[in-house]
């Protein structure tokens, strides 16, 4: 979350340090891969199709690769589904900013269309404002922003951590989802290093659950006489319609442009256990992020969102204005 109290902060701490963190062992440490030396290990069919959605800025969607990509890939480079996994975890690691040495690593979720969705860690940090969004988290919005309404798979270099468990906690494929673990990460295939995983409920809270966020319907929101033609206020009215908040009912999306003149966008999901969850703009950060941009690229960003238990203005404010104050628009929406 963007804001939490010191008391927050240091209970959230003791939690991830007592139930797992995302973060390599100290015999696991490794530098950064870059993007450019990652695509170039990659088969050519499968870097050719990611440069297309890198060089497109996100008008192709994030990285991903579609079921009919994912098994033409196979098929000419003669993989398994896990070998192809394996390699993205690389692609995933090369896309993590602003980490912490040892957690610039991701994750790969397989939908239950097929597809592959591209997770990548990122974080903020200053001027009395930070957040942090785990690959695991992620992949899962990444997957969720597709269209994707159940998750078969997941692929990790380490076992989730309790944030990121709580997260998945809310799927309805929770029990169903098979876990596998890249132990000597990137291109352990080659050595045999997998090992499959079991998700735990150790740390997680578990009573009180309304879950299932990929497969919510969506709740229509209305501007009222707010109504604009402006494209940005448009798609973050159309997020907040996506959101899943069944414990504060603050339905709210967030759309961003870039210096380019892209846009990205993000919906809340909250969970059971509040710290778990993502803020709207949180989720257009990683929707920019996975669609190869930065967060400096940010040039103005518009919040809708509808009156709750809890609220995401004076948060995404503070984010703004500490990105480099900027221009910011907030709208107020009904049910």
């Amino acid at each position: 979350m963007l804001s939490m109290s010191s008391a927050d902060e240091i209970e959230l701490e003791t939690w991830r340090t007592r139930h797992g963190r995302c973060r390599l062992p100290e015999n696991k440490m490794r530098f950064q891969p870059s993007l450019d030396t990652t695509l170039e290990r990659l088969p050519k069919v499968m870097a050719i199709i990611l440069r297309a959605r890198l060089k497109a800025g996100g008008w192709l969607g994030t990285l991903r690769l579609e079921a009919s990509e994912a098994a033409e890939i196979e098929s000419i480079a003669d993989m398994s589904r896990r070998e192809l996994m394996v390699m993205l975890l690389d692609v995933a690691s090369a896309l993590a900013q602003n980490q912490p040495e040892g957690e610039h690593i991701g994750a790969i979720v397989e939908g239950r269309s097929g597809g592959l969705y591209i997770g990548s860690p990122l974080s903020w940090k200053g001027a009395q404002i930070k957040f942090s969004v785990h690959g695991v988290q992620a992949a899962v919005l990444n997957a969720w922003h597709h269209g994707e309404k159940s998750l078969a798979g997941l692929m990790v270099e380490v076992p989730p951590c309790a944030c990121c468990r709580q997260f998945l906690r809310e799927l309805q494929s929770w029990k169903s989802l098979y876990v596998v673990q890249a132990i000597d990460g990137p291109f352990s295939l080659k050595k045999g290093a997998l090992k499959d995983l079991n998700l735990s409920n150790d740390g997680l809270r578990l009573e009180g659950l309304k879950g299932y966020f990929l497969a919510n319907n969506k709740e229509p929101v209305s501007l009222g006489k707010s109504t604009s033609t402006n494209e940005l206020i448009t798609k973050a009215a159309e997020a907040a319609t996506m959101s899943y908040a069944p414990y504060s009912h603050n339905y709210a999306g967030l759309a961003l442009r870039t210096k380019r003149g892209d846009m990205h966008v993000g919906s809340y999901v909250e969970t059971v256990e509040s710290v778990a969850g993502i803020l709207a703009v949180e989720a257009a950060l990683v929707d920019l992020a996975l669609g190869g941009g930065a967060l400096t690229d940010v040039s103005e960003m518009v919040l809708v969102e509808t009156r709750g238990g809890v609220t995401q203005f004076s948060a995404t404010q503070r984010l703004a204005m500490a990105m480099g104050n900027i221009p910011f628009r907030f709208l107020m929406a009904t049910i």
